[in-house]
């Protein structure tokens, strides 16, 4: 079974500011199978992706609610029937030298054991500053060796693991048996975003890689689009049917 095509909805937080059922909808029918939503979506908003048969592949999650609001996070995802969720985001004091990743692997792995107790998943989604090199390692490295794989996996990014100077295969290929979902994005030669097959990303040895070690679900995410959000997402999932993916 191919793995679904899911959007994460930071790409179109310009379409959802004015209208979020409508986009929705918009997103519905240019082809998206999923989304991937924040904690604390509305009910309406639920219930919309429902209509839709759109599904939810993952739910991202602060740090702040992850320690303070453990119990409510648990509830939203057994309400949402979603089982990922994914920390997107860690301040500099979690990582500013090898002793705070260590500090901060301990923290996940407490957090990761709660949610694994509760048939629940951790995962780290990264960007470039994982890549900043402590004792001749990753900061990422550092955090998975220190972490068991039950209590915390990885949602990687290609974009970003690129823009911080490593090999997205090799990385998809490191982590695999943690590997549930994948962030796909492209990247330009200057190092800005791309769509999907606009960049200079090496795609079937991605895919190969990816669909080997069980990704369950390719998540079409841009930080930034050069025109309209909806355009790229277009674009992306255009591109996405052009290589056989869906």
């Amino acid at each position: 079974m191919r793995p679904l095509i899911s959007l994460q909805l930071y790409t179109v937080r310009d379409h959802l500011a004015q209208d979020q059922l409508g986009t929705l909808e918009t997103i519905s029918a240019i082809g998206y199978e999923g989304v991937e939503i924040g904690y604390g979506s509305s009910e309406e908003f639920l219930n919309k992706c429902v209509e839709l048969s759109l599904e939810i592949t993952g739910i991202h999650v602060g740090l702040d609610a992850l320690q303070n609001d453990l119990d409510g996070v648990i509830a939203y995802a057994k309400k949402v029937g979603n089982e990922f969720l994914i920390l997107s985001w860690i301040a500099s004091e979690h990582r500013g030298d090898l002793g705070a990743w260590t500090k901060t692997a301990d923290l996940l792995s407490e957090i990761g054991a709660k949610l694994h107790a509760q048939e629940l998943r951790l995962l780290y989604h990264n960007h470039d500053f994982e890549f900043e090199s402590f004792d001749g390692k990753y900061g990422l490295d550092v955090l998975f060796e220190n972490v068991p794989e039950e209590n915390l996996g990885a949602e990687l990014d290609t974009y970003w693991v690129r823009k911080g100077g490593a090999d997205p295969v090799e990385y998809i290929e490191r982590y695999a048996t943690r590997l549930p979902l994948l962030h796909i994005k492209d990247i330009t030669e200057r190092g800005d975003f791309a769509e999907i097959g606009q960049g200079t990303l090496g795609w079937p040895a991605i895919f190969a890689a990816a669909e080997k070690a069980g990704v369950s679900v390719y998540v079409v995410e841009q930080d930034k689009c050069a025109g309209d959000s909806f355009d790229s997402i277009k674009i992306s999932l255009e591109n996405l049917k052009k290589m056989g993916k869906i």
